[in-house]
């Protein structure tokens, strides 16, 4: 349902969330750990955390997740590792959305 979602839409920039790691992955399109360009702007666009641009930054072997299908498909989208379980972060998680809307919104 999401990959059709994003399929018919193509969004210039998508943001997901997850915990608990405290940094933003962008995808890569061979999950080579390359990570691709576009990605890479976004997340240091969307600021607040340590942007991951090379290497596995979990402590486990992971196989990829939407952003590295993404990246694949010429879509542009970012991880967003929360740094707690417990809570949205909700302020920090507010400016980074607002730099998104004033760099990629019409």
């Amino acid at each position: 349902v999401l990959r059709n979602f994003i399929n018919a839409y193509k969004p210039k920039a998508s943001v997901f969330y997850h915990s608990v790691g405290g940094f933003i992955s962008a995808g890569s399109a061979d999950c080579s750990l390359n990570y691709y360009a576009p990605g890479i702007e976004l997340a240091n666009t969307y600021g607040q955390y340590e942007v991951i641009e090379a290497g596995n930054p979990f402590t486990y072997e992971i196989t990829g997740d939407i952003t590295d299908w993404m990246a694949k498909n010429s879509l542009t989208g970012i991880n967003v590792e929360l740094s707690s379980a417990e809570g949205t972060e909700w302020e920090r998680n507010l400016m980074g959305i607002q730099n998104l809307l004033e760099n990629y919104g019409e």
